[in-house]
């Protein structure tokens, strides 16, 4: 099934050109154009021109479409129309995104005419689909998407694109104290002055042995839900559920059990440090930003040992009989 793409506003402000002047008075703004996926149905936008001035006249706008191996294989004219100062007649414009959004992108030109043809402006500028894409945050340290949006502001074109660096995405991570997962760990920055949306989102852990007999496991794994949540510059992993602990044991649980408190950590059970080094813990994170990227990484239990204390979990541990 195609996606269903929402209609688009493009407001663009003119004014005419004047014979002899040093510069054309004339200003161009548009909403944002895109993102689309790659043959998505149609959508539309609606053009608005207005004058720079107090002044109203009378102008019309051709909108050409292209891939960028042909630069203008549709267009549309719109009827000659008055240009008001802060007016708002518009005209809506259908985008053959199904026919010209391929992998190679689409150009999209804007054209500005007086009423006596005379050219008064013209942008043009390449979207590329939004690719949804899956990427390994412990292999790359950034990672861009193409520009997948543009929009004209004060007559400059300005196209978008998402762009995430990651820190402290390990391999390998250490239980802090009281042996929880410390998930926080992983965060990220996005480029993008908007609000992150994600999707489903889990982490997950295979069963082994009998270490975590209060998970419920499916095709042999137990998967949790988190979410991406926001810490000043930062968007940090997090977990999307109560969680549930066994004060003696540590047994976890994502649902209420007796003999078990809430809490906001994953906790690791005792004694059974030598047992778990090197458990994989696998991550996925789903519909991330515009383009619905994907997360997946996995990193494995590296747990310390204690310096001394329980010959299971210590360096050094005392062994024999207690001589009286």
């Amino acid at each position: 099934m195609k996606n269903k793409m929402k209609a688009l506003i493009i407001p663009v402000l003119f004014a005419p050109f004047i014979s002899g002047a040093s510069t054309v008075p004339v200003t161009l703004y548009t909403s944002q154009v895109g993102p689309y996926a790659e043959l998505c149905d149609d959508s539309t936008m609606t053009v608005l021109v207005t004058s720079k001035n107090t002044t109203t006249y009378r102008v019309y706008e051709v909108v050409m479409f292209g891939t960028t191996e042909q630069q203008n294989i549709y267009s549309t004219k719109t009827a000659v129309h008055d240009a008001i100062y802060h007016g708002h007649n518009s005209s809506t414009i259908t985008v053959p995104t199904s026919a010209l959004m391929t992998e190679n992108g689409m150009k999209v030109t804007i054209k500005v005419y007086a009423s006596d043809k005379t050219l008064y402006f013209t942008k043009s500028f390449v979207i590329y689909p939004n690719t949804a894409v899956s990427v390994n945050p412990t292999q790359v340290d950034q990672y861009s998407t193409s520009y997948i949006a543009a929009s004209i502001s004060n007559s400059n074109i300005i196209r978008y694109q998402e762009t995430f660096a990651f820190y402290d995405f390990t391999k390998y991570f250490e239980t802090l104290i009281y042996h929880h997962l410390p998930i926080e760990q992983f965060k990220f920055t996005y480029s993008r002055d908007v609000e992150l949306t994600f999707g489903e989102s889990f982490l997950y852990i295979e069963r082994y042995q009998d270490y975590f007999p209060a998970l419920t496991y499916t095709s042999g794994r137990a998967k949790i839900p988190i979410k991406i949540v926001k810490n000043g510059d930062y968007y940090q992993i997090d977990f999307n559920t109560q969680l549930y602990v066994d004060k003696k044991t540590l047994d976890m649980s994502i649902t209420p059990k007796d003999g078990f408190v809430t809490t906001n950590y994953f906790y690791m059970p005792i004694n059974k440090k030598k047992d778990l080094l090197g458990l994989p813990i696998r991550f996925t994170v789903k519909g991330l930003g515009m383009c619905g990227l994907t997360l997946s990484w996995t990193t494995q239990s590296a747990m310390n040992y204690n310096y001394i204390g329980n010959c299971q979990t210590s360096e050094y541990c005392v062994v024999g009989d207690v001589k009286e």
